[in-house]
This record gives structure tokens, C-alpha cells and sequence, in this order.
């Protein structure tokens, strides 16, 4: 449950691209930041609800990873194409009609790794999160 709640929490962020202006740099998680990804570039902090958002790039990969106040990494989110996606997914987003992909995120949280979908169909823009070699609905606008 926590993990759907976080996955609903990550798209809506996603979808708002709407990051605090200011530049927001607290200590625990600049320091973690720094000796996990020595090699980012382009390094953008914000806030999003209880988290600190790093927004980066490691090479041609755009990435966020959110951190606790305490400093700890809770989510790594990776911009991908809808070819990082597993087979199965990818298959299933070419068999929804009508439906144009804006935006594919890897998820990655503790062990487990999910993926979060950003379409658009029937004028409506939908969240989509893997669940097995499915997609599930999150959000809706």
C-alpha cells in the first residue's frame, strides 16, 4: 500500500513538473546525493511534499532521486524510452488504441522497481504504473 500511495505521489509530481523556483539544498541529502552520483551533472534541487528532489543528468540519462530529510535516498526515477521498457510492458502499451505515450519513467524504490507510464487518450491524460506484465491506472485528468 505504501508503495501504490508513493507511485500515485511520484505521478502527480511527474505530470505537475511543478518544482519550487528557489534552490532548495539541505545538508543530509546534498551529502548522500554527492557520494552516490560523484559523476552527475546538472544538478537541480527542489521540493516535493516531505522530500528533496536531486533532478540530474549521469551521461545522456535524466534522472530525480528523492530524498528523506534525514538524508536517505527514498526514490530513483529514471526518464527511459518505451524501449527500457520489459517486453511484456512494452507490448502492452502498443496494444492500447488510440493511446500516445508522452512519458516513461523507471522507477526504483529500495529493491523493487517499477515503471510509470504518462499517456494521453481520448483527450484525457492517464498514469499508468507496471503491476507484473500489466499496467494499472493511478490518476486520470
Amino acid at each position: 500500500m505504501k508503495q501504490l500511495f508513493f507511485a500515485l505521489f511520484l505521478a502527480g509530481t511527474i505530470a505537475s513538473t511543478s518544482f519550487a523556483a528557489e534552490d532548495v539544498r539541505p545538508g543530509p541529502a546534498v551529502r548522500t546525493f554527492h557520494s552516490m552520483f560523484s559523476r552527475a551533472s546538472n544538478v537541480n534541487w527542489s521540493e516535493a511534499g516531505q522530500y528533496q528532489v536531486a533532478s540530474f543528468n549521469m551521461g545522456v540519462r535524466n534522472m530525480s532521486a528523492y530524498f528523506t530529510k534525514e538524508g536517505d535516498l527514498a526514490v530513483l526515477v529514471e526518464s527511459i524510452t518505451t524501449s527500457g521498457l520489459p517486453r511484456q510492458l512494452r507490448q502492452a502499451l502498443d496494444t492500447m488504441n488510440g493511446c500516445i505515450i508522452r512519458n516513461v519513467y523507471r522507477v526504483e524504490q529500495g529493491d523493487e522497481i517499477s515503471f510509470i507510464a504518462m499517456v494521453e487518450t481520448g483527450g484525457r491524460h492517464v498514469s499508468l504504473k507496471s503491476a507484473g506484465r500489466k499496467w494499472m491506472e493511478i490518476a486520470r485528468k
